[in-house]
Formats: structure tokens, C-alpha cells, sequence
């Protein structure tokens, strides 16, 4: 037995969006870092830089003794109690905070305060009262917002390099913890087919004994014996199916099959026409539409459909282009479920649309059973879903979600809608297959 391990292309689609998920959480996360230091690095810097002004003003303030030797960078203003206002040289006009040199002369308390000139100029001013003199001391901030300017360019190119950097790290971070989860899937999918393929031929084997088992004890006239041994056929077919089941999505892991023109309309006939047996068990009305055909009724004494060889009497036939034994068996899992929920005396319909030229050909399967909630019909394509049942018909298996793999497969969709009490419609999409 050769063993070969993959994905499909649904598990490729959710590893490429976890990966994706992770490298952009990962950037957001740390580039959401990187700005909130630099942010709380540029406050904290201006703040040290308006402290260290004040601290400068307060100082020039408690020293000066008149306006002619101004520190570098700021103005004087003094006024002694009762004399004029006295401006040290080259102090711009209109500068002087009159207001805060006449409150702070009255109670005495420091001032310190911002004066935007009309030219655009902004100063700091401290204005202090020592005895019967009071000082007013103004500092530029053209300087200061010069290097407050020249932090925040640095800041601005340091993030942006930053983030540069943080996308290359959560790409290549993304990829290797996307890696594990990878290896696990191969390893998950390679083993649910190695022990599919081992359980295979014990369960054939159980099976056929069964067979023999039931038979031996009717010839025996043992019917209660013989019917306990027909529950354990009819057991050991659902295991059967469900080992089947697994076996084909573990083969759709490496091996979606060859790609040929497959019509999809020939398919849902042969689907129906097989199932034809377990319609008329159930009592169930099975047919069969197809553009522009009659529908076909395959229920006991149905019609066959003229046109059943070119399902699109347009002459359009339903061809894309895919595996046909797995799609076969999507349609056969579609029937098979539609079936299983509708009680005897109701009806399946399976309807077959051809699109545009280069659209999508879609098949429909409606039926007349119990219905579902369609706030649960994502839950019915979750692996081994267990539905309601009628009776004893209800399966177990891989079921909707393998039929919702082979689709994805085939770049196609599958959806399912209805209402309580009011029937159930899957509807299969598959892209056409060029002329």
C-alpha cells in the first residue's frame, strides 16, 4: 500500500486564512506597541521640556536685578512698586502679560503662563514678585518646537521602520506556528486512512458472516434469532458507509481525482434510478427535472425522460469539470439524506439549471420531509451530524460534510434552507465547464 499524505484545498483555504489571521494580529499587536511607546516617549519628552523652561524662568526670575543682561533666549520685564514698567532690550512689543504682573504684584503669588504674538511667535512667561519688585521673565519656544518637531520625525521614521520590520517577523512568525497545525492535518488525514483501510476488511468479513448468520438462522425457523442477526447486517452496512465515508475524504486529502467532463445531469439520473429501490421502500415520490425536459418520475412505474442523455434539451448539457465518482457520490449522499428524512408519501425532487455560458450549473434537491431549522443549517455539514430521525432511518457519518468537501473541491458551494415542518432544499453550485 502506497502511502501519500496532503490537504485539500478547503484545508489549504483555512491554514492560508489562519496564517493570515495570525501575521496581522501579530503586526497589530506590536506595531499597537510600538506607537504607544512612542507616544508616551514624546509626552514624557515635552513634558521634561516645558518642566525644564519653567525651571529655567523661575531661576532667571529670582536673579535678575534689572532688564539689561537678559539669559539667551528670554526677555525681562520688571516693575518696581509705583514705577513704570521697565522691558529689557529687543523684548518683542506687546509681549509683557500686564495682567499677570498686576495680579502677582497684589497677592504676590507666582504666574506661569503661555502669550502667542501676531506674528505667529509663542513664549513661556513666569512672573514672580520678590519684595516691592516684580519680575516677568518670557522664553521663546521657537527652539523647543524645533526639537519637539525633529523628536517626532524621528519617532514617525523609528515606527514606520518599525512596522516594516514587525511585518517581516509576523509573516515569517505566522508561517512557522501555521507549520505544526499543518503537519497535524497530514498526519490526522494520513491516519484516518490507514485505519479506514485496516478496518475495511474486518468489517467486509463481519459483515458477510452476518449475511450467513441471518440465512442459517431463518432456515432454522429461529425468526427472532434470525431478525437480532438482521439489526447486526444492517449495523454493520452503517459502519460499512461510514468507513467508506472516510476513506473517500482521506483520498480527497492527495488525490481529488482526475478532472474530465463530467454531466451532471447524467449523474443525478444514475443517482436517482439507483436509488429508485429505496424510494419505493420508503414510499417516496423520487423524480427528476431537467431544463427543458419533462420531469421524470422513477418511483415504481415512473417514466424514463426522453432527453435523459442530454440533460439540457438546449443543447446545453449540465458538464463542468471534476471527478465524477466523487461527485457521484456527493449527489448519491444528497438523494440518500433527502430520502432519510421524508416520510412515506412524500416526495424528492432533484432539479438540474444550467447557467450562462461560463456560470454555474446548479442542482437542487427538494424534499417534502420534516424540514430544519435554518439557523442550524450550518450545523448539518459538521462532521458525523446527527438530524433528527424518522423511525429507524437515521445515519451516521461523514455524510453532508463530505459532500460539502467534494464540493469545495470542485470550487463549487453547497447550502441547505428550509423551515420546520416544510421540507428541505440543498442546492449544489458547481462552475460550468467551458464550451
Amino acid at each position: 500500500m502506497t502511502r501519500r499524505t496532503g490537504r485539500t484545498n478547503a484545508d489549504d483555504r483555512l491554514l492560508a486564512a489562519a496564517r493570515r489571521r495570525l501575521t496581522v494580529q501579530v503586526a497589530l499587536a506590536v506595531s499597537a506597541a510600538i506607537l504607544l511607546v512612542g507616544t508616551v516617549a514624546y509626552l514624557i519628552v515635552g513634558y521634561e521640556q516645558r518642566q525644564d523652561v519653567d525651571r529655567q524662568l523661575r531661576a532667571a526670575a529670582a536673579r535678575a536685578e534689572d532688564v539689561d543682561d537678559p539669559p539667551d533666549g528670554m526677555a525681562l520685564f520688571l516693575r518696581r512698586a509705583g514705577g513704570p514698567l521697565q522691558a529689557s532690550r529687543g523684548a518683542p512689543t506687546g509681549l509683557a502679560d500686564l495682567a499677570a504682573i498686576d495680579a502677582t504684584a497684589h497677592d504676590g503669588a507666582t504666574r506661569s503662563s503661555r502669550r502667542r504674538l501676531d506674528h505667529g511667535a509663542t513664549f513661556a512667561l513666569v512672573t514672580v514678585r520678590r519684595r516691592d519688585l516684580v519680575v516677568q521673565t518670557a522664553y521663546d519656544l521657537a527652539n523647543l518646537e524645533r526639537q519637539t518637531d525633529r523628536l517626532l520625525l524621528g519617532l514617525g521614521f523609528a515606527g514606520i521602520l518599525g512596522i516594516g520590520a514587525v511585518l517581516l517577523v509576523s509573516v515569517v512568525v505566522g508561517r512557522r506556528a501555521i507549520a505544526p497545525l499543518r503537519e497535524a492535518l497530514d498526519r490526522q488525514r494520513q491516519f484516518v486512512a490507514d485505519a479506514a483501510h485496516e478496518l475495511r476488511t474486518p468489517l467486509t468479513l463481519l459483515h458477510t458472516r452476518a449475511q450467513v448468520f441471518e440465512r442459517t438462522a431463518g432456515k432454522a425457523g429461529v425468526p427472532a434469532l434470525a431478525a437480532e442477526a438482521g439489526e447486526i447486517v444492517a449495523d454493520s452496512r452503517r459502519l460499512a458507509d461510514v468507513i467508506e465515508d472516510l476513506l473517500v475524504s482521506a483520498e480527497l486529502a492527495h488525490n481529488p481525482g482526475q478532472r474530465t467532463r463530467v454531466d451532471l445531469g447524467r449523474v443525478a439520473w444514475d443517482v436517482a434510478a439507483a436509488a429508485q429501490a429505496y424510494a419505493a421502500e420508503l414510499a417516496v415520490t423520487l423524480t427528476v427535472e431537467l431544463a427543458d425536459t419533462p420531469p421524470g418520475d422513477i418511483s415504481p412505474g415512473g417514466t424514463t425522460p426522453a432527453k435523459a442523455a442530454n440533460p439540457a434539451g438546449d443543447g446545453r448539457p449540465a458538464v463542468i469539470l471534476g471527478a465524477e465518482p466523487a461527485l457521484r457520490r456527493a449527489v448519491s449522499a444528497l438523494v440518500d439524506n433527502a430520502l432519510g428524512h421524508t416520510p412515506s408519501g412524500g416526495s424528492v425532487t432533484v432539479t438540474i439549471t444550467v447557467g450562462d455560458p461560463g456560470g454555474y450549473i446548479t442542482l437542487r434537491i427538494t424534499d417534502t420531509g420534516q424540514g430544519l431549522d435554518p439557523a442550524a443549517a450550518e450545523d448539518l455539514f459538521a462532521r458525523f451530524h446527527r438530524g433528527q430521525q424518522i423511525g429507524d432511518r437515521r445515519r451516521f457519518g461523514l455524510g453532508l460534510a463530505l459532500v460539502q468537501e467534494i464540493v469545495a473541491n470542485h470550487g463549487g458551494t453547497v447550502t441547505a434552507d428550509g423551515a420546520v415542518g416544510r421540507g428541505a432544499t440543498f442546492t449544489l453550485s458547481l462552475p460550468a465547464a467551458p464550451p
